[in-house]
């Protein structure tokens, strides 16, 4: 019966449990860029109370950490912060708003056609 029950359910050390581990990690990577290249570049501007350097230290450095946002620009004064990259809107707010402990509003999002290039070039 043991023989058969490994039959169904392979051990840690079995060939097939290796590659079952493999092509699943291919899978979900393939998955990533499928919904990656799905994604528009994108234009957000949000409205975020920073009230002190520190405090927009801190958002410019969650913003900085987070790599689908090319550039970005922060307005102290108007309390308005302008993202821009290849996101979903909803996202980067919600994670703004769990690491500063703030109230984030979008104020305005802009989907951009076509091709994007750099000044640059």
């Amino acid at each position: 019966m043991s023989e058969k029950a490994s039959l169904f359910y392979p051990t840690r050390n079995s060939s097939f449990s290796k590659a079952l581990a493999f092509w699943g990690q291919v899978f979900l990577l393939v998955l990533t860029l499928i919904l990656f290249i799905q994604l528009q570049h994108c234009c957000m501007i949000m409205r975020i109370n920073v009230d002190c350097n520190s405090c927009c230290r801190k958002l410019r450095r969650i913003i900085l950490r987070m790599k689908v946002i090319e550039n970005h620009l922060i307005e102290k004064q108007q309390r308005r912060v302008c993202v821009f990259g290849r996101f979903e809107p909803a996202d980067v707010a919600i994670k703004i708003k769990k690491k500063m402990n703030r109230r984030v509003e979008i104020l305005e999002v802009q989907e951009m056609e076509g091709e994007v290039q750099n000044e640059g070039e």
